[in-house]
């Protein structure tokens, strides 16, 4: 049907009213507003095919904030107290820039539909939500989830970055949330080895300890072969365990010494045979002889 390509903006203009400066909302019965991006398709497939839309005329003051906010979300910054306290308001300010968290009411900094638009358009605005919903996992996770650098754990509740269960579920995430934990998590090999999994570019943060931990390296080295920067000097002069590490991901042998390079091309020419390298990145290390003689 034509309409299941359609998104919420498309069913309000099919029901604009004939007053001048009036704007459509559509809420579902129980009074939660959608929103313009919210494509039908979606909600429905979520809310299940017999939930109830209905349609409200906006007052033109609300009408001409939501425009303003859409066009520029910093000018919720001078709207008036009670626009800030609009949800539709507020909510198209927040999905375009979520800073604009700071400006909003009280009561909608402690909106957990406001907050986590918020935080899914800037991480980082999770600092200004109401400290209850700072302190709920349910908002804090999607947060990290969606943040580079997992600073939204920053503002969570200090008692999570302590929680072991919370924290094995935010390096699931995002392994740099690694970073945000207290230091005896920090250090937890089944916390480690869950970040370094997830991203393996989280082994740059740990202890020199767990970066000489064979198992970490190679766990980190799974997901990223960048992660062998990161691994301890000894663990990447070491022969053995670069040969064992190849086999996890030829890129590898980008980023180890030349000394090894040229040391273990034929060690490296039986991984290909095993179907772990490429032709062509063996052929980068071999002379045209060598993979002649190796591809035949």
């Amino acid at each position: 049907e034509e309409w299941e390509e359609w998104f919420l903006a498309d069913l309000k203009q099919s029901l604009q009213p004939s007053k001048p400066g009036s704007q459509v909302q559509i809420v579902t019965e129980s009074g939660r507003e959608l929103f313009d991006w919210q494509p039908l398709k979606d909600f429905y497939q979520e809310a299940g095919s017999d939930v109830v839309l209905m349609a409200i005329v906006r007052d033109e003051e609300t009408a001409q904030w939501i425009s303003k906010v859409d066009e520029d979300p910093a000018d919720l910054q001078s709207a008036p107290t009670k626009m800030k306290d609009v949800l539709a308001v507020v909510m198209t300010a927040v999905h375009a820039d979520g800073g604009c968290l700071a400006f909003a009411s009280e009561r909608l900094r402690d909106d957990t539909d406001v907050v986590l638009a918020a935080s899914r358009s800037d991480p980082s605005a999770l600092k200004f939500a109401s400290e209850r919903l700072r302190d709920d996992p349910e908002v804090v996770l999607p947060a990290v989830g969606v943040d580079h650098d997992a600073r939204a754990l920053q503002w969570a509740g200090k008692r999570w970055r302590e929680d072991k269960a919370f924290a094995l579920r935010a390096v699931a995430k995002n392994g740099q949330a690694i970073r945000r934990l207290s230091p005896h998590l920090a250090a937890d090999r089944e916390v480690v080895l869950a970040a370094v999994s997830q991203d393996g570019r989280a082994l740059d943060c740990l202890s020199a300890e767990l970066q000489d931990d064979e198992e970490v390296v190679l766990a980190a080295l799974s997901e990223t072969c960048d992660a062998i920067v990161s691994a301890s000097q000894r663990l990447q002069a070491d022969r053995e365990f670069l040969l064992l590490a190849v086999k996890l991901g030829s890129g590898i042998l980008d980023l180890v010494s030349q000394e090894f390079q040229e040391r273990d091309l034929q060690n490296c020419c039986e991984s290909f045979g095993r179907g772990r390298l490429s032709c062509w990145e063996v052929y980068d290390g071999c002379s045209e002889g060598e993979f002649r003689g190796f591809s035949d």
